[in-house]
């Protein structure tokens, strides 16, 4: 063979030795075999655990229940459904008249469904969209057990029956169980174990593949938790360079070697978030529009909670809420707080190792409890509702160190192991004893009964080594039917929270209204707007597919919702609705066909299109086009009245160039409050009522117009 060919052999061979050896401990040992076969089972039972959780919990095809829950069901699975139809041609990812009025969509791929497994759901039928979302939230909890399985190997931080226990209860710790439904944040408890073996694979040997692929994907799934991934990197990083020796942390004795770790590590990972580019500059031009002024975060330094709070939502049984007060999500086993306390007693770990650990879970405890640290965490915006989203990377932490000690608990007296059984219980029972609302009496019993099994398990393993493998595999049953236990009954008291939407109401709804949808796409196939007077949620517009002003989503345009409540609809914060419209709006707007669950007519000038045995469509004959002609008086119009027929009556007015008077104020006569919400007239906070019938004006209208959608808003769109 000639030189060129030999070169080109070698490369081959070099390159598969490589990928071969991809998760070896040794940089150039390319020879050395480990058996990775049981990293298999890393996958399969969280995958296994996870889909038994949902069958005890009801969830189709196991019962009515859906996945479909808070967000997901009000706002995401219609961006999943865009996604979809993109996929098969019939949609656009980068602009679409499904969101209020028209804009831009890669804001809402980049927030919402930028995991390479969002894709996942145009492999199932349109109408298995909660099955397919169903499917995905079990994959990705095999791979988080998958990849904290990896970790554990490729540093020999365990045994195989070790690592499959830990990978279990990574993949079902309270975190990955509450905030799953949140599909677009899990990508990131998935990556964080590669994320950290890169980080310390770029410090020992520079290599830099590993962690620029994890951390470049970390912020591709999701600029926000992919901005906690790269806190988490710089923290991380100084842990590692000060917890280990040079001789751990820099086996080829490189020179300088702090100072060059510390470039490599900010190096690469511009590298990674510059890999990401299309992400972050597609969320900043989407986040200009007005999410930055969504609140005004609170920086003020204050404590949150008490240490004891917080403690007993790290133990089993304790769930307190989703809500704006609800705490950290911290619960990661038994078996780990018992471990990670032994950690600390084994002396053969170095002084330094367990001074850097320490200070790692006191940064996370204080990032938890004081508001400054959080907000921060946050991105310098406070979260409304599921509360700190990084809580996943501080059980982590105390996973790693819980194996670390369980694989030298030879080394441990064994009078920690039952000092440590005793402190737990004595801390425990104090913490029920606080009355605690989500730690009662009978969670602390189940925990108390817990500390024990497992503290007696765990002594007779370190006394008795003949007898290791009996009670290893006894340890194992123990903690993973905890982990599969804990699982489902977080999941349940997530829906006692805040609901579950059953299957069939989805459906149901796309079944009826869908129908309808697709009538009006097949007999009109021009240009045009239409809504609904019945919604499922904010974003039936998006599931649906066709063209409306209805919309919910975080990536607001704070200048079409603030146009949308001075016309009159239900429209604030982050959201708009077809609520309170009139004839003349929705011809300004184009809403050629209003379908209705009624059968009654939205108003006189409609003309009846189509009708079935669930909806009747009403055509507008004087829906205007998307584009025409006004006069040039709409320039330097600032929307001055109070109300919103005043409104209409100024914007038309300066349209066509002359004052139109299309709704008249009359006098009060008389006022009757009562049933308000189904009066013929309309009562508006200025004591003016109008001759205009309002269809369906229902009571949030009335709450919207107080808290002032009408009154008092700026005067520039």
């Amino acid at each position: 063979m000639n030189t060129n060919g030999e070169k080109t052999t070698e490369k081959k061979s070099s390159l598969f030795a490589y990928i071969q050896n991809f998760f070896k401990d040794e940089p150039c040992d390319l020879d050395g075999k480990r058996d990775k076969s049981y990293l298999i089972w890393t996958f399969l039972l969280p995958f296994s655990f996870m889909l038994l959780i949902y069958a005890f919990d009801t969830v189709f095809p196991f019962g009515d229940r859906s996945v479909l829950i808070l967000d997901l069901n009000g706002q995401y699975v219609g961006f999943y459904a865009a996604l979809r139809d993109w996929v098969w041609g019939d949609g656009s990812m980068l602009y679409s008249f499904a969101r209020s009025l028209g804009g831009e969509m890669m804001g809402i791929y980049a927030y919402y469904i930028a995991s390479p497994l969002s894709y996942i759901v145009a492999l199932f039928p349109e109408n298995m969209m909660t099955e397919a979302l169903f499917f995905i939230f079990v994959l990705k909890a095999g791979l988080s057990g998958l990849t904290f399985g990896i970790y554990l190997h490729r540093n020999r931080l365990a045994e195989a029956r070790e690592t499959i226990i830990f990978s279990t209860v990574y993949a079902l710790t309270a975190y990955a169980v509450v905030m799953q439904h949140n599909s677009m944040w899990i990508d990131n408890l998935i990556l964080l174990p590669l994320v950290t073996l890169g980080i310390e694979q770029l410090v020992k040997y520079r290599r830099f593949i590993l962690f620029v692929v994890s951390l470049s994907l970390a912020v591709l799934s999701n600029f926000y938790i992919g901005y906690m991934m790269c806190i988490y990197v710089a923290v991380y990083f100084f842990f590692y360079s000060f917890a280990y020796t040079k001789e751990q942390t820099n086996p080829l004795g490189e020179k300088q070697h702090f100072f060059r770790s510390l470039m490599r590590t900010g190096l690469y990972s511009a590298v990674a978030v510059g890999m990401a580019a299309i992400i972050i500059l597609t969320v900043m031009y989407s986040l200009g529009f007005g999410k930055n002024e969504f609140s005004v975060p609170d920086f003020s330094a204050y404590i949150r909670f008490t240490p004891i709070e917080v403690f007993a939502k790290m133990l089993v049984g304790s769930y307190d809420t989703v809500e704006p007060e609800g705490l950290p999500f911290v619960y990661c086993g038994t078996l780990t707080l018992l471990l990670v306390p032994l950690y600390f007693c084994n002396r053969k770990f170095a002084l330094r190792e367990k001074i850097a650990n320490a200070v790692l879970i006191a940064f996370f405890y204080f990032s938890f409890s004081v508001n400054t640290l959080d907000i921060l965490w946050h991105g310098g915006q406070a979260p409304n509702w599921l509360n700190y989203r990084y809580s996943f990377m501080f059980c982590f932490i105390l996973l790693i160190i819980a194996a670390r000690a369980l694989t030298r608990l030879k080394d441990v007296p064994r009078n920690a192991i039952l000092s440590t059984g005793v402190m737990l219980t004595a801390i425990t029972v104090l913490t029920a004893a606080t009355g605690l609302s989500y730690f009662p009496w009978l969670s602390a019993l189940i925990a108390l009964v817990l500390i024990l099994l497992l503290s007696l398990l765990i002594y007779v393993w370190r006394t008795l080594p003949a007898r290791r493998a009996l009670f290893s595999t006894l340890l194992a049953l123990v903690v993973l039917c905890e982990a599969g236990v804990s699982g489902f009954y977080h999941l349940s008291m997530l829906h006692m929270d805040v609901g579950a939407t059953s299957r069939n109401s989805y459906l149901e709804y796309h079944n009826t209204t869908g129908v309808t949808v697709d009538w009006v796409k097949q007999y009109d196939t021009s240009f045009y707007r239409m809504e609904t007077t019945r919604h499922r949620t904010t974003n039936d517009v998006m599931e649906l597919g066709y063209r409306g002003v209805t919309n919910s989503t975080s990536t607001l345009n704070h200048k079409v919702i603030t146009f949308l409540a001075r016309m009159g609809l239900l429209s604030t914060s982050h959201w708009s609705e077809y609520k309170g419209s009139t004839f003349a709006l929705d011809s300004l707007l184009g809403i050629r066909y209003v379908i209705t669950d009624t059968y009654r007519s939205p108003g006189e000038y409609y003309e009846e299109a189509h009708t079935n045995r669930n909806n009747s469509v009403y055509k507008n004959p004087y829906a205007l086009p998307i584009a025409f002609a006004v006069s040039k008086d709409i320039n330097g119009f600032t929307f001055p009245h109070a109300d919103p027929l005043g409104q209409i009556n100024g914007l038309v007015s300066a349209m066509i160039g002359t004052e139109q008077k299309l709704y008249l104020p009359l006098q009060i006569t008389s006022t009757d409050y009562e049933n308000l919400e189904y009066n013929d007239i309309y009562v508006s906070a200025d004591k003016c009522n109008y001759a205009e019938l309002l269809s369906n004006i229902y009571a949030e209208n009335r709450e919207a117009y107080d808290s002032g959608n009408a009154e008092g808003l700026p005067t520039e769109a």
